[in-house]
């Protein structure tokens, strides 16, 4: 490598982390313009910068359009293509794309807990339920059978 591709590699990096931190940082409607902005990009220069860009846009969680394996695969396409993608820069993109896909999992097993911890409380609800019908139910039966009262 040359320093200028060793000066071109630092820039697109330097690049992709500060959209990185405008992604992150961007409140709802600032990230859907964002998106627009990247798909727009894309389509009208399908370049390896506008395709990083956007790769890198479909790993942010938030993204309204995440997809995790449209961005691995657009990963993959730069990497064959005869530029080759500079190592460090592909390195990052595969660390954000299996970042993401463990928090996607990781959010998943939160729902699922949570969905099974509900059904537990609804469970729960629904015994308390019953031993209250069946504490009324055995109070009315000592009221009117004072014998089975005092058996006790």
């Amino acid at each position: 490598m040359t320093k200028v591709d060793d000066q071109r590699t630092i820039m697109q990096l330097e690049d992709l982390l500060t959209l990185m931190q405008q992604l992150l940082e961007a409140d709802a409607a600032t990230h859907k313009s964002l998106d627009v902005e990247l798909q727009q990009q894309y389509e009208a220069d399908p370049s390896q910068t506008n395709k990083m860009r956007l790769a890198l846009a479909l790993t942010t969680p938030g993204h309204s359009h995440a997809d995790l394996l449209k961005s691995q695969q657009m990963i993959d396409e730069l990497q064959a293509q005869n530029e080759s993608l500079p190592r460090v820069i592909a390195i990052y993109l595969r660390t954000r794309v299996a970042a993401n896909k463990q928090t996607y999992a990781l959010e998943g097993k939160v729902k699922a807990l949570s969905s099974g911890n509900k059904d537990l409380n609804q469970q729960l609800e629904e015994v308390k339920a019953q031993i209250k019908a069946l504490t009324a139910i055995e109070q009315n039966l000592e009221k009117t059978n004072p014998r089975t009262a005092g058996a006790r």
